[in-house]
């Protein structure tokens, strides 16, 4: 009899841009065993960048991108594309930092806000990776760092 596979836990993690007010944020939903990499594609989608800039991950002194925007190897990135979400939150109420644009250094606080367990079918495309709420990002803010437009 073939061992039925369980699906990954689903966390909610609402991710804040620091530094303005008043607070832009979203909330969304992923599977835990989502790589770095595919969380970083899907906050480009929910702040509604353009993936045209560098980017990193910061958690306890420790940084994870594409190795290969690394070019010096000054950075010491671990491989984004080898580590999943459930390696670096674990419980309710743990954080990272998104970052986001090197220049205009746009940092997102990313906090694992609730452990959801999945009731879905196995199947990639049936785990969420969808904004469930936000507050309006009004301004167009690549390339600049001010927030009134």
């Amino acid at each position: 009899m073939p061992v039925k596979k369980t699906a990954p836990l689903v966390y909610e993690l609402r991710i804040t841009l620091t530094g303005i007010d008043p607070p832009i944020w979203r909330l969304i939903q992923v599977p835990s065993t989502l790589l770095l990499c595919c969380l970083h594609d899907a906050l480009q989608a929910v702040m509604g960048w353009t993936d045209s800039h560098l980017h990193q991950f910061e958690k306890d002194g420790r940084y994870w991108g594409d190795p290969e925007s690394d070019e010096y190897g000054d950075l010491k990135l671990v491989d984004e594309s080898k580590v999943t979400v459930t390696k670096l939150l674990k419980a309710e109420g743990d954080a990272l930092v998104y970052v986001y644009d090197f220049g205009d250094n746009w940092r997102h606080e990313t906090v694992l806000e609730k452990i959801v367990p999945s009731e879905v079918p196995t199947s990639r495309s049936a785990l969420p990776v969808a904004a469930v709420a936000h507050r309006k990002m009004s301004v167009a803010l690549t390339d600049t760092r001010n927030s009134w437009r």
